[in-house]
């Protein structure tokens, strides 16, 4: 009868699995990919960039609504973002763009459908779209067509995904998903399976970044332990700022991208996690790629020109790591710690007459780094909630001047993040006060973002802050000193 059960269970998986191909779109560059939250099932470190919303969803004790085998959520919403310090981007070369005054006026709809399918198993399509009218407004011939291509307009699939148990105690989930199995609120160091929106640097939290990801996700439970296996044949990457946008500092074209392939080049993360009283654990290994793309000689023998001869290189990295939670009266204390191999890093010289502007020098060989990662929240204020995360990245063999892409690397990167939010009004009002701020002596530059949430009514959330840039001596924000922008947001869940 077990083996009669889990027959049936896999025809069902089957056939929500053919529902989800025809739901999904193929993908394989992330620039033309549209889109992604506690600890495994996340959505969504510049503790936020560019804004992910998912739908809400309101409690109903109809009877008639509890009993259905569906369920239809969405949110409509429109945000604003006004720049007001003078400033241009570095393209086109050489006078920019002017990016005084309106920046965004985005208007968005999220669906989300959840369905009810046989032997406990479930179904979801997280459909979305929105439009900018910004470029309408200020005429789109004023910007890259770089610009125009990732910011205009999007329309894709976040968490699109069936899941159900295959035995008594083994769990499947296939489909866009997302899993987030670290700790920080703001930074990340286990968090790395699924990338981030990182299009407008600042803007939302974290949670709210992550594209979720194609993936096989099996969970094997054994009393308090849960072991986790991720096979994830779908490749995306981070969504970085566009050439021709105030967050990108190049003033010309960026060299193409050697990108791993769709069920080609899979990656491959596991986890065995323990949760008991007032505390839990956790070690975790992946086999996967860099985010972030390095910029290398192609072909590979050195030197070369950046213009006509590199490319930007994915690099497969290893990563063995631990992480764990203690809760102590009204403080939560957490930490992770994680050891990196498979970086290469590429010496450069600014100026070689003759040759060309940028040299690459030389491809080092494979180096290590070593990232921990320390946090406390305190909660014993009524209605208030502070929050420190600190964390150091230390890279191996370290030479004087190495970069990856956009991101020059210090020997020990160091990075805090200090949060406070607070509930006014009967919690109709919250407000947030978070600084990302990078250096021992914040030397390399901070993000600050003050805002406000107000419940108008059930459903209806208006949302205002102001996003602060303090220039630091590396990229990027050693060019987004006057980046500093309004923003205001209006979000009807139903």
């Amino acid at each position: 009868m077990k083996c009669a059960g889990a027959s049936l269970r896999l025809a069902t998986l089957g056939l929500g699995a053919l529902l989800l191909l025809a739901a999904l779109p193929a993908t394989g560059d992330d620039e033309g990919d549209l889109g992604g939250f506690e600890d495994d099932e996340g959505s969504s470190s510049l503790g936020g960039f560019d804004d992910f919303d998912e739908p809400a969803t309101d409690d109903n004790d109809d009877p008639l609504v509890q009993d259905r085998w569906w369920d239809l959520d969405g949110s409509i919403s429109i945000s604003n973002d006004w720049n007001f310090r003078p400033h241009n981007s570095a393209a086109p070369f050489p006078e920019g763009t002017s990016y005084l005054g309106l920046s965004r006026l985005r208007t968005r709809l999220n669906v989300q459908l959840d369905l009810e399918l046989p032997w406990d198993f479930e179904l979801r399509v997280s459909p979305y779209i929105w439009y900018d009218f910004t470029y309408l407004i200020r005429g789109i011939s004023n910007f890259t067509q770089q610009v125009i291509d990732k910011y205009e307009w999007e329309g894709d699939f976040q968490d699109s995904y069936i899941q159900g148990p295959l035995l008594d105690n083994l769990d499947i989930k296939i489909g866009r998903q997302v899993v987030n199995w670290g700790r920080s609120d703001s930074l990340r160091v286990l968090d790395i399976l699924n990338p981030l929106d990182n299009r407008t640097p600042g803007r939302a939290d974290i949670e709210d970044l992550r594209w979720a990801v194609g993936m096989l996700k099996l969970d094997y439970y054994v009393g308090p332990w849960t072991v986790t296996a991720v096979a994830i044949p779908e490749m995306r990457f981070d969504d970085l700022p566009a050439v021709g946008n105030d967050f990108n500092p190049s003033p010309i074209p960026l060299p193409p991208k050697n990108k791993p392939n769709n069920f080609r080049d899979w990656e491959f993360a596991g986890r065995i996690r323990g949760i008991f009283e007032g505390w839990d654990l956790s070690v975790q290994a992946a086999w996967y790629f860099e985010d972030i793309p390095r910029l290398a000689c192609d072909p590979v023998p050195s030197p070369c020109n950046v213009v006509n001869e590199a490319r930007f290189n994915y690099d497969r990295l290893t990563q063995v790591g631990a992480g764990a939670n203690y809760i102590w009266g009204s403080w939560l204390f957490k930490g992770e710690a994680a050891w990196l191999d498979g970086f290469q890093f590429s010496e450069v010289d600014l100026v070689v007459p003759g040759f060309g502007p940028v040299l690459i020098k030389t491809d080092r060989d494979k180096t290590s780094r070593f990232d921990g990662m320390l946090g406390v929240e305190y909660y014993g204020f009524s209605e208030n909630t502070i929050s420190i995360e600190a964390v150091n990245r230390y890279i191996f063999d370290h030479a004087d001047v190495v970069f990856g892409f956009p991101v020059f690397q210090r020997e020990n990167q160091t990075s805090y993040a200090i949060r406070w939010t607070a509930d006014w009004r009967n919690a109709r009002l919250q407000t947030t006060v978070l600084a990302i701020l990078f250096g021992w002596k914040v030397q390399d530059g901070a993000v600050i973002r003050l805002q406000a949430n107000y419940t108008i009514r059930d459903g209806l959330v208006a949302t205002v802050g102001v996003l602060l840039f303090d220039e630091g001596e590396l990229p990027p924000l050693d060019t987004y000193g006057k980046n500093d922008r309004v923003f205001l947001d209006l979000k009807w869940s139903f």
